[in-house]
C-alpha cells in the first residue's frame, strides 16, 4: 500500500485567504490526490 505524508500549512488545510473560509474537502488538493493516486494520504493538520 502506498502512503504519502503531506506536511503542510494553510495550503494543505484548504485555507482560502481571499474569503477567509475553508475550501470544501472535495476541492482541496490532498483529497484529490488521495482519490486519484493512492490508498492513504495522511495530512498533518
Amino acid at each position: 500500500m502506498k502512503k504519502i505524508l503531506i506536511y503542510g500549512d494553510s495550503n494543505t488545510w484548504g485555507d482560502n485567504f481571499i474569503t477567509g473560509e475553508r475550501i470544501p474537502d472535495d476541492k482541496q488538493w490532498p483529497h484529490i490526490l488521495k482519490a486519484k493516486l493512492v490508498e492513504e494520504v495522511i495530512e498533518n493538520e
